[in-house]
């Protein structure tokens, strides 16, 4: 849910209110988007991209300068993972440009429809996502199914025309790369991405939460979704509180207002007039009772509206998995950050990249490997297919932090407690016992070389 969910509020607002008196709050208020703000504190393990390594070197592959990412795939990793933590699922779409290099692609799950695996019910074996192209002979834009399918290795485009059965038009849009003869079938043999002969689909599934039974969880955590779109109404209306409470309420008994007029749609019609401290009001007395000017106050204050709103917010932010403990403190001040200012400790953000680290390496490893197979069936070179590892970098530690961790090392080090290989994995989280063992040759070899006779 990004910045655009204006329809969803006015909804919203309209079962809340009904439609006169929602039309009556003015523009919904969208500053306050708690899923937004919710995913992006808990997205911490992309900060810095991590490390990846290979037995067998593929240094130019994986390295931090290599091809990996030259295309960008850590970059986009950063805001991906905001996107599947708010909406459970989403796919990441790989494909090989025609100069060797591969491209990366965000893919909405409502974009697409997909085939579990009878049994790994939690990844893909066919995948047809809906997507725009331009038409080669007329260049009228339309809405295409590029269809995969590993059950009998096959690719298709097929129409999506509304109300028709879909058609079959790969030879319109596929050509063979040498030649530019149309291909209409590419499927067995012909198949685009054959990893050693095994067909693989050009997409990675991320999940925020690895259920095992199904491909996709839409509903997993809708309760956070409801809950901003009441915030959002909360705050639309806390702003109305706030313009009517900078003046009373008037009211008048036995008096007429000329000049009337009706603001609003053919819907929900008002009558209203502009009122101000500059104009003068003209009333004009209805019968020869006495008229009777009076106010009332506001039913409430924006302060208690929006103190409300926060408590609500936090609350709320608790089925994302993040208490209230762990949000960081305004200043010298005792009250939490609202909704939309929702800062994690460091610690806490520490903690949420410990809760993603296994679900998103397991995706992230699948994307590594695809990558290297399909650039290997498009150019011809040999990567591994896997055997690869990928470590996390940790969340910066303040220099307190970093101090108090050294001492408490450094005396479990010298109580015997712990070795010195799970002394430097302490202090390098996520490092396996491999690197730390080849980081340990390496630091007693260069101060063998560098010590003083």
């Amino acid at each position: 849910m990004g910045s655009v969910w204006e329809d969803d509020l006015r909804r919203e607002l309209a079962q809340e209110l009904g439609t006169l008196r929602s039309r009556a709050q003015g523009v919904p208020d969208q500053s306050s988007n708690l899923l937004k703000a919710c995913s992006q504190q808990l997205s911490t393990l992309y900060h810095r991209p991590p490390t990846v390594t290979h037995a067998t070197g593929a240094e130019e592959l994986v390295d931090s300068g290599g091809i990996l990412t030259r295309a960008g795939l850590w970059q986009i990793m950063g805001s991906l993972q905001q996107q599947i933590i708010a909406l459970n699922d989403y796919l990441l779409g790989i494909t090989i440009s025609p100069d060797g290099r591969p491209i990366y692609r965000p893919v909405s799950p409502s974009y697409v429809v997909a085939v579990p695996d009878p049994n790994e019910p939690d990844l893909p074996i066919a995948i047809s996502e809906l997507r725009l192209r331009a038409h080669p002979q007329t260049g009228a834009w339309a809405w295409y199914w590029d269809a995969w399918d590993l059950r009998v290795p096959s690719f298709r485009v097929m129409s999506a025309t509304t109300n028709e059965a879909p058609v079959d038009v790969t030879a319109l849009f596929i050509q063979d790369g040498e030649t530019g003869e149309p291909l209409a079938d590419l499927s067995g043999d012909r198949y685009p991405y054959l990893d050693n002969g095994r067909p693989i689909l050009p997409y990675s599934l991320y999940h925020a939460e690895r259920t095992g039974g199904c491909l996709f969880s839409p509903f997993l955590n809708s309760e956070i979704v409801q809950a901003t779109l009441k915030s959002g109404a909360g705050y639309s209306m806390f702003w109305k509180a706030f313009k009517d409470s900078s003046y009373s309420q008037r009211y008048t008994v036995n008096c007429a207002i000329p000049g009337l007029g009706t603001d609003g749609t053919t819907e929900a019609p008002r009558s209203s007039i502009t009122t101000d401290p500059s104009t003068i009001l003209m009333l004009s007395s209805e019968d020869d009772s006495q008229p009777m000017v009076g106010a009332w106050q506001p039913a409430s204050t924006p302060g208690e509206l929006l103190d409300s709103l926060t408590k609500y917010e936090l609350r709320a932010a608790e089925f994302m998995g993040i208490s209230p403990a762990d949000i960081q403190r305004l200043g010298g001040s005792n009250n939490a950050r609202s909704g939309v200012a929702i800062s994690l400790s460091r610690e806490a953000q520490r903690e949420s990249a410990r809760r993603f680290t296994p679900v998103m390496r397991r995706s992230d490893l699948e994307t590594i490997e695809k990558t290297a197979g399909m650039l290997n069936a498009a150019t011809g070179s040999s990567w591994p297919t896997d055997g690869y590892h990928i470590r996390y970098a940790p969340i910066p530690r303040s220099s307190d932090e970093l101090e108090a961790e050294r001492r408490h090392v450094v005396e479990l080090l010298q109580s015997g407690l712990i070795s010195r290989v799970e002394a430097l994995q302490f202090l390098e989280p996520g490092m396996s016992r491999e690197e730390a063992l080849r980081r340990l040759d390496e630091i007693r070899r260069i101060n063998l070389s560098t010590s003083v006779a």
